[in-house]
């Protein structure tokens, strides 16, 4: 029988100013063992520390115990608590992986579809190994024209991944705590946005297609950006420009940052050749 896993505590504050509740949270002392940066995020459901939910930063310095070093709000929050498992054991949909992992580790497995990322599952010993249903149901949101032929989708014991050096994949532990993602930090509110109007539709396998159909819709505009700067660079606020004209509706802050991470994981394009008119200004006022 393996020992239990050294555990931090940490208090957590609501950020909210008419709330500032507190709350002492465990977080698995292995979270932070592989960590280059040393920092995680840790979602805090509405009803753990308050009636709010927000994400914490949790950093920890050599030699030092794990503190909250920032917070951030969830402006769209997925009420789990009107989500019911299907209880099916052989097939797992959208609802079943949402009551388990909670909305933002979900949204970061969406996220990882989009760029083409691996995704590990971190499993205890009394877990049963779902990598194969956990596998067909995220492949059922990607487009048959962008095939996701790089994604390794895993379920490995948290003794495992102790012992493992990894950096290169997302990996969600089994409270839904996001333990390493590959690329840089966005908001994830778009992915959020895409599984609420998912969840509108009450038929389980249907939900599969309003997400696929989505997803197909980013990759596009993606391809679209590649075939671009494959030509020439261009300014973003010139992009931005051609996208809307393209596609016919205007193209947020939050949906640029997504369709350039996009454009440089999956696409492998050169993101060096979208440039910020601001920016180039001021290099050419400096010289």
């Amino acid at each position: 029988m393996t020992a239990p896993s050294q555990e931090f505590e940490v208090e957590v504050t609501c950020p909210i100013p008419e709330c500032k509740k507190t709350k002492i949270v465990k977080i698995p002392s292995y979270l932070f063992e592989n960590k280059k940066m040393g920092t995680i995020k840790v979602q805090i459901h509405a009803d753990i520390c308050c009636e709010h939910e927000f994400i914490i930063f949790v950093g920890k310095m050599k030699g030092k115990p794990p503190r909250v070093r920032a917070y951030e709000m969830v402006d769209l929050a997925i009420d789990l608590s009107k989500i019911i498992k299907t209880g099916k054991n052989d097939q797992v949909f959208l609802k079943d992986l949402l009551k388990k992992y909670g909305d933002y580790a979900v949204s970061s497995c969406l996220h990882a579809l989009m760029l083409n990322c691996h995704i590990i599952f971190l499993r205890t010993e009394h877990d049963t190994n779902q990598s194969n249903q956990i596998t067909n149901l995220l492949n059922s949101f990607i487009p048959s024209q962008h095939p996701s032929d790089n994604i390794t989708i895993s379920h490995i014991l948290e003794s495992e991944y102790k012992k493992a050096k990894i950096s290169n994949a997302l990996v969600v532990n089994p409270q839904g705590v996001i333990a390493n993602t590959p690329w840089s930090d966005i908001s994830l509110d778009i992915e959020k946005h895409l599984i609420q109007e998912s969840l509108e539709i009450l038929d389980d396998s249907l939900q599969a297609m309003i997400l696929k159909q989505e997803l197909e819709l980013l990759f596009n505009k993606s391809q679209f950006i590649v075939n671009i700067i494959k030509k020439d660079e261009i300014f973003e606020e010139d992009l931005n420009q051609k996208i809307s004209q393209e596609y016919g509706n205007t193209i947020s802050k939050s949906e640029m940052k997504l369709l350039k991470q996009i454009v440089e994981f999956r696409f492998k394009g050169n993101l060096k050749k979208i440039k910020i008119r601001s920016f180039s200004k001021l290099k050419e006022g400096l010289w």
